[in-house]
């Protein structure tokens, strides 16, 4: 999903960008200063999500969005403000979000969950199959949070629940999307999910996903292929 980045403030721009570009499926598509430069920037690139405060010297972000309808290619909106008293006014724009400043990285990816629901809803949702006994069930794929393997079988953890599997890893990295990447030997995990990489102080490296309450390892071997497709180095 192509983002854009509207906001008067350069420091307010760049900590949205280092956390929107934390987030693999959305690509950065460039950022704006003022309503007119983001108007033309709308025109040419074509952006599918617009980033926009609502206070901005001239034209305020709300007269913005309402601007936008008039494009060839109509961008969803979330408003990004430090002022909750616009929030009644700026629904006159039809935004599919409003997030008060300062941003959150938890919120902005609820945001943009929010704006990805809407904007894409497969017919078929891709699943993954596995058998219990002699019962076959079925989980969303874009769902899945990680998979870990435990003694003789994986667990496969999503959103909602958490199934075990006799796949192992290797096969279910053969059938999973891109964004499943291994993060241990034996760990597989949703990049689409990511929300931080830390380093502890014994040295070993830790990765965060939205949705779930512990950390997990990320052993040095998986760390530079896990850093190169977060796109951190």
């Amino acid at each position: 999903m192509r983002v854009l980045i509207v906001d008067d403030e350069p420091l307010a721009r760049a900590r949205i960008k280092r956390l929107l570009l934390q987030q693999p499926s959305y690509e950065y598509v460039g950022e704006a200063g003022d309503a007119v430069q983001a108007l033309q920037m709308a025109k040419q690139l074509k952006p599918d999500l617009m980033l926009i405060d609502i206070e901005m010297p001239n034209t305020d972000g709300i007269s913005l969005a309402c601007q936008l309808d008039g494009l060839s290619k109509v961008p969803a909106v979330i408003f990004v403000t430090a002022h909750a008293e616009h929030a009644l006014e700026a629904y006159r724009a039809s935004p599919l979000d409003y997030i008060l400043k300062p941003v959150s990285a938890e919120r902005l990816f609820e945001a943009l969950l929010r704006v990805k629901s809407k904007l894409i809803t497969p017919s078929k949702p891709a699943k993954l199959s596995y058998t219990i006994g002699a019962v076959t069930k079925q989980l969303v794929v874009a769902e899945i949070l990680y998979c870990t393997a435990d003694d003789k079988y994986v667990r496969v953890i999503t959103t909602s629940t958490e199934a075990i599997i006799d796949q192992s890893l290797n096969q279910l990295q053969q059938v999973l999307p891109a964004q499943f990447i291994r993060s241990h030997r034996n760990t597989l995990i949703n990049l689409d999910y990511f929300q931080s990489l830390h380093t502890a102080v014994d040295g070993k490296t830790y990765i965060k996903l939205q949705g779930v309450d512990n950390k997990l390892n990320v052993s040095r071997r998986a760390l530079a292929n896990v850093k190169q497709a977060l796109k951190l180095i």
